[in-house]
């Protein structure tokens, strides 16, 4: 049985010269990188292409951070009519076979630190499809490698709360 995938990779260099992008290739049973190399990378930035781009066309990666500013309005046409804003950043991941995202920071509305904070999802792809569908698409803003700061460990400094 021969391997029929083509998996688009990208990974740090070593020279410091940015990122490399290449392909996972199979040819004779056995996957190849394709181009040829002509640097070496860091091993543990490899990220896989999720088949997924955000709203200026870029490829989202794993290890990509993603944010969307939202809007809602709710009781509409009432004198009860509000508005609820949101931000919420996601972290693109990779596990068990699949994209999903891990909450970085998530706001519904409130002044409250955001309750989804390091919560994880495996639907990349149904939550991309979904922002586009309501016009309110991700962004890439960053990545894990190039900006740690995205990835805070401590939910109370990654909340953007937007209160109205």
């Amino acid at each position: 049985m021969g391997c029929k995938e083509i998996l688009k990779l990208r990974a740090k260099r070593k020279d410091g010269q940015g990122w490399a992008y290449l392909q996972c290739v199979c040819k004779n049973g056995y996957f190849t990188l394709e181009p040829e190399l002509d640097c070496k990378i860091i091993p543990k930035t490899i990220g896989l292409y999720s088949g997924d781009k955000d709203k200026n066309g870029r490829e989202i990666y794993q290890g990509d951070i993603i944010r969307r500013h939202t809007s809602h309005f709710f009781d509409k046409g009432t004198k009860d009519e509000y508005e609820s804003k949101s931000t919420d950043t996601l972290e693109v991941v990779y596990n068990n076979n699949s994209f999903g995202f891990i909450y970085r920071s998530y706001n519904v509305g409130t002044c409250e630190p955001g309750v989804l904070y390091g919560k994880e999802s495996d639907d990349l792809h149904g939550v991309i499809e979904q922002s586009v569908k309501y016009n309110q698409p991700y962004a890439i803003i960053g990545n894990v490698i190039d900006n740690p700061e995205l990835r805070r460990d401590k939910p109370e400094k990654t909340i953007n709360v937007i209160c109205i």
